[in-house]
């Protein structure tokens, strides 16, 4: 939800209102637990704003420092409370039973778009249990998390249909169509996150944890 008000204000910001301490001090207060939830959600955020920076350059030629200065709080929130983490690896040395990550590990941990309509399994509904017998038995299973139910899974639809210009007035169904459409582009195997692991950085690599995102959007 942070997130979100952030993309939102980022979007729909009058780039005439002036920059004042007091919105740089409600800025830090909004993105202080988005930096502080686990190192993926704030990759997931920080990503997020940055596509509706992009997004918004792209509406009105509008360059965004609020969402500079988001992405950059983020990251220093995120440094601060690793600070000690750093500094038993620099007295200790690297953890050397810890997993080695591989480019990989984002195919095998990424997003499936066909797990957002199936089931966990356990459910009881033994029809169900027949068919996800089977699709388990599909090669490169994941974590398996990405399940919205019914009503997520109806929302994540409508999101498709408003990008094909079902809804033209309504500003914010527009940029949650958008946002959610960018976030599967990273998560989804062989997407965007696969090129980041592969030529940046493979410490993420479950990618498909970011349907928490496309299940409130």
């Amino acid at each position: 939800p942070f997130t979100l008000l952030i993309c939102w204000n980022i979007y729909t910001r009058n780039s005439d209102a002036k920059w004042t301490k007091a919105d740089f001090l409600k800025l830090c207060i909004i993105l202080l637990p988005v930096a502080l939830c686990g190192i993926y959600y704030a990759f997931f955020a920080c990503y997020l704003i940055f596509v509706t920076f992009i997004l918004r350059y792209f509406k009105d030629s509008y360059v965004s420092k609020q969402a500079l200065a988001s992405i950059v709080t983020i990251i220093t929130f995120l440094g601060i409370a690793m600070l000690p983490t750093l500094v038993m690896k620099f007295i200790y040395g690297s953890n050397s039973e810890s997993p080695v990550r591989w480019p990989v590990d984002a195919e095998t941990y990424g997003l499936k778009i066909s797990q957002f309509f199936i089931p966990n399994q356990g459910h009881g509904i033994s029809l169900l249990e027949k068919l996800l017998n089977v699709y388990s038995n599909a090669p490169v299973p994941n974590e398996g998390t990405e399940y919205l139910g019914i009503v997520g899974a109806i929302g994540l639809l409508l999101c498709f249909l408003l990008l094909l210009g079902f809804q033209k007035k309504d500003v914010r169904l527009q940029l949650i169509g958008k946002l959610n459409l960018f976030a599967i582009l990273l998560g989804t195997v062989g997407g965007i996150g696969s090129l980041f692991a592969l030529t940046i950085s493979a410490q993420i690599r479950a990618y498909n944890r970011i349907s928490v995102f496309c299940g409130f959007f």
